[in-house]
């Protein structure tokens, strides 16, 4: 059995170890549990069952397998009975599997797993499990295929039996591939290819060669591509498996599509089809054909793609394999959108995302964030095909449709206090985005980047609708490199530090104002002269990394002169968390509404904060204790500085200290009338217990991106103790309930993390899971003394306003007149709402 992996030139083919799973023969030492004529009837067809098997008969086979079943079943109760039918329908569960009838491969080989559960029979269960995980894969149950894996594994390698575990790291990498994690994938073949040196055996060498040479394409190392495909080629042409040379040859030549070489991509690809075509099987045929397709659609052959993809999916239903189904219909979206034939185009498009969505439940978080950032392109697509139908509100409506979906989702599923992955969400209308703009009070700016294409949504608090097109061809370099190197050009280094890391020429605007013609000058008409109202952006890929704050027009001006700035990562997800903490969480909130923390002496009407859906810190010009509150207001502020810094790296080397840190934790806690946690204070264990039930929490220390762990890079530097290593890490974070109003991460890098289509995966994004509506994140390595001036200002102005956004603007104005350089006061953005 075999399966594939898409992408825009074609398809990279992938193949199973199936064949490599170790055999069950059945009957092999029958006990003697009933008389001898049910003995040798069963002997009989299994034999018989068997030999249809390895003829290709598998619909035979099957009938032969069921009858020897039910005489099984007749056998009087024992051990060895239950060994036996647990065998006959191992053996159903490939049958069924040769047949692409998955759920009832399914159905078989978890009955046959229940049984050899029972019995403690430990090497079935990790075959039957190996043989789910591909079956589970088959049918687009990720995470079940995932967990069985992991199961199959740890069970061979308990009982030591490298050469299964081998098969199943090589399966479980394929999985990976399916879903989009690819260094995974490599590392998990990289471990399979270890154990394959200590017993070489050529048809599992091929096999292996072959995935790793997939998984080099992917991560577009042609080179290692080339030479892995090369060897898998050789070795299944001297060992004449010719299924095996058919899947090879199909991927070398999506290598060469890749390159666009494609005469010879199609030499590669046709000879494939014919080998699968002799071989009878159906289904690599599909995809072959699906491949072909591609290459037709890179050249512009419309036509002679439409009829092969109208091939592939006939096929792929005959199959009933709701993947394949959904990529074909995708491809037929794009090439029908190419060819001009918009409403077709939309048609199959949206036919695609709804199949896709509907692979999403039962899905880890992380999981869903690959299988959504795999198919983004989808949602480009449709995108285009109802703009150029000038369909301007559904268009956005995708748009939204296709961003921080998985957070959205992980979002719903914790306001609804079920299992992770079990709530689905429904799109999200074009008359709630309006209204979500008109709560917030904000006009809302959402980029989408589709190939050469910027599509720009702006959305008023009135409900006026705007779009605006922006070719990017004209750039003299990609969007992706100009935001690349603006960055560079404001120079950054890191907090404390002496040496700048990668600094351009000092005071450099260029970039900036190049940046700001692309990404405001287009709608800039249509965004609110008032420099006090509210705009939320919602960024797309690389433009997550953009400091629109100090973004500069041709005059001269900073966007944050002209515009109080905010962030999100979908206009979905500013609606997920403006609900109350209590429905975040889904129970009693036994926090203390800040409002009752503090009361004002001189209370001005001017000052007060408007209403909110969420319990909201309200700061006044004068702030006092309220007596009458139960214990000390004081523990819900939680202020930490430059702690005893932990050593990381290989070998560990400790982080320097912040003493700049230190001294904006102090002047912050005396503002906030608490007490900071300084140095040996700030353990990772005393914070994390604190920030359970802190309201407002800010934390000036190192940030760092790399992932310890929990497969979500980024965390906190924090004083290492006995029962902690002082990394409070993004996974950590991930998993916490917090009640905070406002987390500030004064420290360096904190907003960055990993770009998907969900947004970025890192700290900003793990709080924002954690219950926070409210962030202030750096978008780089933050200078030590302008960051502590910046900070204290913010909370100033926030005392004064009670407005966080406005707060922040004035704390970066101010901040600027003494500090002038970008650098010194541009990093940090609000990520939050009303």
């Amino acid at each position: 059995m075999k399966r594939s992996l898409a992408w825009f030139a074609g398809t990279i083919v992938v193949t199973w170890l199936l064949v490599l799973v170790p055999e069950l023969t059945v009957g092999q030492n029958a006990p003697n549990l009933a008389d001898s004529d049910q003995l040798v009837e069963v002997e009989e067809l299994t034999q018989q069952a068997q030999e249809l098997y390895n003829q290709g008969q598998f619909a035979a086979a099957l009938e032969a397998f069921e009858e020897a079943l039910l005489v099984v079943r007749e056998f009087p109760v024992s051990a060895m009975k239950r060994q036996q039918e647990g065998d006959i329908l191992y053996k159903m569960g490939e049958s069924y599997n040769q047949l692409s009838q998955y759920r009832q491969a399914a159905e078989s080989y978890e009955q046959a797993l229940s049984i050899y559960q029972e019995l403690n029979s430990w090497q079935k269960q990790g075959n039957s499990l190996n043989w789910l995980g591909l079956i589970y894969e088959q049918l687009g149950e990720y995470k079940r295929s995932l967990d069985s894996y992991e199961e199959a594994l740890a069970i061979n390698q308990e009982l030591g039996n490298h050469h299964e575990a081998m098969l199943i790291l090589n399966n479980r990498a394929l999985l990976y591939n399916q879903i989009g994690q690819y260094e995974e994938s490599l590392a998990s073949l990289l471990q399979a290819w270890e154990i394959l040196q200590d017993n070489v055996k050529l048809a599992v060498e091929a096999v292996i060669s072959h995935n790793l040479g997939d998984v080099y394409t992917y991560l577009n190392q042609e080179s290692e591509a080339r030479k892995f495909y090369g060897r898998a080629l050789g070795i299944s042409r001297v060992t004449g498996n010719r299924r095996q040379e058919a899947i090879t040859l199909s991927n070398i030549g999506l290598l060469y599509s890749q390159q666009q070489q494609y005469p010879q991509a199609l030499d590669f690809l046709q000879a494939s089809r014919k080998i699968e075509q002799e071989l009878g099987n159906r289904q690599s045929e599909g995809i072959s054909i699906y491949s072909i397709a591609g290459i037709y659609l890179n050249q512009g052959k419309y036509k002679q793609a439409l009829e092969l993809l109208e091939q592939s999916l006939a096929i792929s239903r005959e199959q009933d394999d709701p993947v394949w189904v959904a990529r074909i219909i995708e491809r037929m979206g794009l090439t029908l959108l190419k060819s001009g034939k918009l409403s077709a185009a939309t048609e199959k498009l949206l036919t695609a995302i709804e199949v896709w969505e509907s692979l999403s439940p039962g899905l880890s978080d992380q999981e869903r964030v690959s299988l959504f950032d795999k198919r983004a392109q989808t949602y480009g697509y449709l995108q285009q095909a109802l703009l150029a139908q000038n369909e301007i509100e559904a268009a956005l409506e995708i748009s939204e449709r296709g961003r921080a979906r998985a957070l959205a989702e992980l979002l719903a599923q914790r306001l609804s206090n079920v299992p992770e992955g079990q709530v689905g969400i429904k799109p999200t209308t074009i008359e709630e985005i309006k209204q979500i703009a008109s709560q917030q009070q904000a006009t809302l700016v959402e980029y989408s980047v589709i190939e050469d294409t910027l599509l720009i949504w702006v959305v008023k608090p009135s409900g006026e609708v705007f779009v605006e097109k922006v070719n990017l061809p004209p750039l003299k370099i990609s969007l992706e490199n100009l935001v690349t190197s603006a960055r560079k050009a404001i120079g950054v280094r890191g907090r404390g530090s002496i040496a700048a890391v990668a600094r351009g020429n000092s005071g450099s605007t260029s970039d900036l104002e190049q940046l700001y013609q692309v990404l405001i000058s287009p709608i800039a008409q249509f965004l609110p002269t008032n420099p006090e109202e509210r705009v939320i952006f919602i960024p797309h890929q690389q433009l997550f990394l953009v400091p629109f704050p100090a973004l500069v027009d041709s005059s001269g001006k900073y966007l944050i002169e002209k515009h109080t700035i905010l962030t999100a990562p979908a206009i979905q997800v500013l609606q997920l968390i403006s609900s109350p903490v209590e429905d975040l969480h889904s129970g009693e909130n036994k926090a203390v509404p800040m409002k009752k923390i503090f009361t004002t002496m001189h209370e001005s009407p001017s000052l007060r904060v408007s209403a909110s859906p969420r319990p909201r810190v309200s700061f006044q010009s004068e702030l006092t204790p309220n007596p009458s509150q139960e214990g000390d207001w004081r523990q819900e502020v939680l202020v930490v500085g430059n702690p005893t810094m932990p050593s990381v790296g290989i070998p560990p080397q400790q982080l320097s200290p912040l003493p700049g840190a230190e001294v904006e934790a102090y002047a912050i806690a005396q503002l906030l009338q608490t007490s900071a946690l300084i140095g040996n204070q700030a353990t990772e264990t005393v914070v994390k217990q604190k920030m359970n039930s802190a309201r407002i929490i800010h934390l000036a220390t190192h940030g760092l991106l790399d992932d310890f762990g929990y497969g979500i890079p980024g965390a906190i530097a924090l004083t290492p103790s006995a029962e902690d290593d002082g990394l409070l890490s993004a996974g950590e974070i991930f998993e916490m309930q917090l009640n905070a109003e406002l987390v500030v991460l004064s420290a360096c890098d904190t907003g960055q993390g990993t770009i998907t289509g969900d947004g970025v995966i890192g700290l900003s994004r793990s709080f924002l899971a954690a219950g926070v509506p409210n962030l202030i994140v750096s978008l780089w390595s933050v200078p030590d003394a302008p960051t502590a001036q910046l900070m204290q200002e913010f909370y100033l102005n926030w005392q004064l306003s009670g407005d966080k956004a406005q707060a922040l603007r004035q704390a970066m104005l101010t901040t600027r007149k003494q500090y002038p350089d970008p650098k010194d006061w541009g990093a940090f953005t609000l990520i939050g709402v009303l």
